[in-house]
């Protein structure tokens, strides 16, 4: 039996229901950010959308599942266009129907990137860091400190688009949610974080400086999340990789089950 197989098997899952655990992982991670910072956030039976604005991440629609698609779809793009919600869309696993992709695109959308869903069993290993001369990790802990988090963040992965502390301030301190920041030679470089709900482990904002990349810092850093939240019993991690990132989170254990899409609306003139 296959480690994919032997992990759905212990949490007694389909691949299905994986997927869709991934899926609302990420949308219970837009709902808690979004309460905390004072950000629009609507769910509803047929669609979702969250707005963190001024922050880069995340502004997109994350979701549809009705049968009055190309009717929801043009409501929805109407509002883009009247700037009541952002102008992207992001495709994931519980959206319907399944060529939503198709229908978008009639409708002036273009992919603009896809991320994969990733799952590891947080039993099968241990992930301990230790520190080294040149290299350390220290838990966010202050304001300062995430300041500074959110600088490496905005550098390393928006290309210092905005990204707010304050956003995350409020988030410091809770056993639910936990953030890292790596320094190499004194200098903040790497970044990490988790989020702990409905006994998912979620991994985001794995980042590094330009200057301090293929150091291993990335691999090291998602290591810390999976030790804290093996730490706090929790049997298994998802994330949602990046093209680039994928390759080196199936080299630490992780499987892939589900892909999403994301697409922005091309501005009509």
């Amino acid at each position: 039996m296959n480690k994919k197989q032997k992990l759905l098997d212990k949490l007694h899952m389909t691949e299905q229901q994986m997927s869709e655990c991934i899926e609302d992982s990420l949308v219970n991670y837009y709902e808690v950010l979004t309460k905390v910072g004072n950000r629009k956030f609507e769910l509803t039976k047929e669609y979702g959308w969250v707005d963190t604005a001024p922050t880069t991440w995340s502004n997109c629609v994350f979701y549809l599942n009705t049968k009055e698609v190309e009717t929801r779809i043009h409501e929805l793009k109407q509002r883009m266009m009247n700037g009541e919600i952002p102008k992207e869309w992001l495709i994931g696993p519980k959206s319907r129907p399944t060529e939503l992709g198709t229908y978008l695109e009639k409708e002036g959308f273009s992919k603009y990137y896809f991320m994969t869903g990733m799952a590891i069993d947080l039993e099968e290993d241990d992930f301990q860091v230790e520190d080294t001369d040149e290299f350390q990790i220290i838990d966010v802990t202050t304001e300062e400190q995430m300041k500074v988090w959110t600088k490496v963040v905005s550098e390393a992965l928006w290309n210092g688009r905005p990204f707010e502390a304050e956003l995350f301030i409020p988030l410091m301190n809770r056993t639910d949610f936990k953030f890292y920041l790596g320094y190499w030679r004194g200098e903040p470089v790497t970044t990490s974080m988790i989020l702990l709900v409905n006994e998912v482990a979620t991994v985001d904002m794995i980042s590094t400086m330009p200057s301090a990349r293929k150091q291993g810092f990335g691999t090291l850093m998602v290591q810390k999340v999976l030790q804290y939240a093996k730490n706090m019993k929790f049997q298994f991690a998802v994330l949602q990789a990046s093209q680039s990132g994928r390759p080196v989170y199936r080299k630490m254990g992780f499987e892939e089950f589900c892909e999403f899409y994301d697409y922005r609306l091309v501005d009509e003139t």
